[in-house]
């Protein structure tokens, strides 16, 4: 169904870009993986962007959705510090956010983008230099 639509915007109503309003694109990682294949599959020329998941950004993934067309992809840990990150409940730490860091280098047509909160609760001065920095 995702196909279909996809397809009709951009054949019917000349859509060339689109983001996929999901809470998380990348989750479940497999769902991700198969509508990137379809792209693909069917020859669908389209750039998209998707908000994604920090812990589900693999080179398989980056490799596979760019593919498929995403040059867009905002991620939000809301929190640069392992504590602010605890006490929004995430399931992250500064070192997913670090290995993410490294592994987008490498997709020189993707425009990542990170979204932060600058006070979180139980921040420390520290911690909000850090987020700035």
């Amino acid at each position: 169904m995702v196909i279909k639509e996809i397809k009709y915007l951009k054949d019917e109503c000349g859509v060339h870009e689109f983001m996929f309003v999901d809470g998380v694109f990348n989750r479940p990682a497999d769902h991700a993986r198969k509508i990137c294949e379809l792209i693909i599959q069917e020859n669908i020329d389209i750039t998209w962007s998707a908000w994604c998941d920090i812990k589900e950004v693999t080179p398989e993934f980056l490799d596979l959705a760019t593919k498929a067309g995403m040059r867009r992809m905002p991620l939000s840990p809301d929190a640069a510090t392992d504590a602010a990150l605890r006490k929004l409940g995430k399931n992250i730490k500064t070192s997913d956010i670090d290995r993410v860091l490294k592994l987008i280098k490498n997709y020189k047509n993707l425009y990542v983008s990170f979204g932060f909160y600058v006070i979180v609760p139980s921040q420390t001065f520290r911690g909000l230099l850090h987020t700035l920095y």
